[in-house]
């Protein structure tokens, strides 16, 4: 099965913490994404409920500090192109 790269952006200390409880369940990020998004499809849904009790909202801080780093990369990726 041939496969592809998927980036995500995902704040440091999240990802930290479910790095250490996949770990603990001998699984990485990427076998836990994996497994997720196997479910997704199988189920044809998000395999758990979601609610307004259970999201949590991302600080704005946090949105800018990522759009800020996209556009920085963007702009180096043109620039690299313009060349």
């Amino acid at each position: 099965m041939a496969t592809r790269k998927v980036t995500i952006y995902i704040d440091e200390v999240l990802k930290k913490q479910a790095e250490e409880l996949f770990s603990s369940l001998n699984l990485s990020l990427n076998d836990a994404f994996i497994m997720f998004i196997k479910q997704v499809i199988y189920k044809k849904d998000i395999p758990f409920e979601i609610n307004k009790n259970n999201i949590s909202i991302v600080p704005d801080e946090v949105i800018s500090n990522v759009s800020l780093k996209l556009i920085e990369k963007n702009r180096e990726a043109y620039e690299e192109l313009a060349k």
